[in-house]
């Protein structure tokens, strides 16, 4: 419903009929539990593929992989993941979104 006013004499005039203001897309998360992008994984099919990588990414990244609390959309190791799924930006960014879902 949309409302105009007439700013001289003060009339409200009520047009139900109006379409409605589009809503704009919801924002991509840049930051998720890991607990969410391990179970997005899991969903998508990619947590196996990803912890069977993870190893051969170095010492620094098994840690990161263990023992982190959250990932990070921009995060070097989550890009190297995105490039070894084969995901585009908008999978990745859709990835994000379910684990945030969840």
């Amino acid at each position: 419903m949309r409302y105009e006013v007439n700013i001289q004499t003060g009339e409200v005039t009520e047009h139900p009929d109006a379409p409605a203001t589009p809503e704009l897309p919801a924002p991509i998360p840049s930051i998720v539990f890991m607990r969410q992008a391990r179970i997005a994984l899991h969903r998508q099919g990619y947590l196996a593929t990803v912890n069977a990588a993870v190893p051969s990414m170095g010492e620094e990244a098994q840690i990161t992989w263990e023992y982190a609390t959250e990932v990070r959309r921009d995060d070097a190791l989550t890009l190297a993941m995105v490039a070894l799924l084969g995901l585009t930006e908008q999978q990745a960014d859709e990835l994000f979104t379910l684990a945030a879902s969840l």
